[in-house]
């Protein structure tokens, strides 16, 4: 059973929360008289938390000021205030919290940091407040071990993308499934990624693992009838003569699609360049 004082403290936290959620900047002032500033509810909420998850600028800079800790995370996800400030794109608030040494790339339980969310979220605002404060790129998610930019690659976010690689990343990281950034733009069609992480270096004769055949990203972009992937492809290195497990070529992909009726004109065409790519003998030499 709960004493008088755990209960006085519950109620005077309840209204504590509410006040930093209405942004209530008076009402909170007279309640920390008497309640601590990091007190922490149930669920690990603090005033703080709740004031950045809704965006009451006004609040985070009072509390900031009143040397709330930045670093005070809930109980059950681990979820920081710059973390649930990123997730819900609160710009500003995010900003206040890096200004007083918010831990940058603290993982959640799940291994997210606030950058890794706002990718997820197509935040662009905080994203590059975080890459600014030089949040690191690198850090990837427990699940499948996938990097920022093949999270924000797989979802087409052609923004964030651009910020990332503007950043010192590992372009060519692999996810469990031997997914890279690149690998994930050409399943998907994306021309644009595709084309910026090529000019950033990506690596085009990267592979699946998960996969022995039609597993490059030219067999893949030929099967998918993505033409100027392709193109883009072979013009920054991709081996036009590799072969899989069952000695199919991208040449041989693209033609089984053609004759399958898949692709269209678009197919044809990626016969076209692929027959030409192989029969110059300098694209060859360049790409053997």
């Amino acid at each position: 059973m709960e004493d008088d004082q755990q209960i006085g403290d519950n109620l005077l936290m309840k209204e504590l929360l509410s006040a930093s959620k209405d942004g209530d900047v008076q009402m909170i002032q007279d309640l920390l008289e008497k309640i601590d500033i990091n007190h922490q509810d149930n669920e690990g909420h603090t005033a703080l938390f709740t004031a950045c998850e809704e965006g009451k600028t006004e609040v985070v800079e009072m509390l900031l000021d009143s040397n709330a800790d930045p670093n005070v995370c809930t109980k059950e996800q681990q979820c920081s205030p710059l973390i649930i400030a990123a997730k819900n794109g609160h710009v500003k608030v995010a900003s206040q919290l890096l200004e007083k040494n918010a831990e940058i790339d603290y993982k959640d339980y799940d291994g997210w940091t606030a950058l890794f969310w706002a990718c997820w979220k197509e935040k662009d605002g905080v994203v590059a407040i975080l890459l600014d404060a030089n949040a690191d790129p690198n850090i990837c998610r427990i699940s499948k071990n996938r990097s920022p930019l093949i999270e924000a690659t797989e979802k087409g976010y052609a923004t964030i993308v651009e910020k990332l690689l503007a950043k010192n990343l590992d372009v060519n990281h692999r996810d469990t499934d031997g997914d890279t950034a690149l690998m994930t733009a050409v399943e998907h069609g994306y021309v644009k990624i595709a084309e910026m992480l090529l000019e950033a270096k990506a690596d085009p004769n990267i592979g699946k693992k998960s996969t022995s055949t039609e597993n490059s990203p030219l067999m893949l972009a030929a099967k998918y009838g993505h033409v100027e992937i392709v193109k883009s492809l072979v013009k920054n290195g991709a081996k036009v003569n590799y072969k899989d497990e069952d000695e199919k070529t991208a040449l041989k992909v693209a033609k089984h699609e053609r004759e399958a009726g898949c692709g269209g004109t678009h197919m044809g065409e990626i016969v076209r360049f692929l027959e030409e790519a192989r029969a110059n003998s300098k694209i060859g030499a360049l790409l053997e």
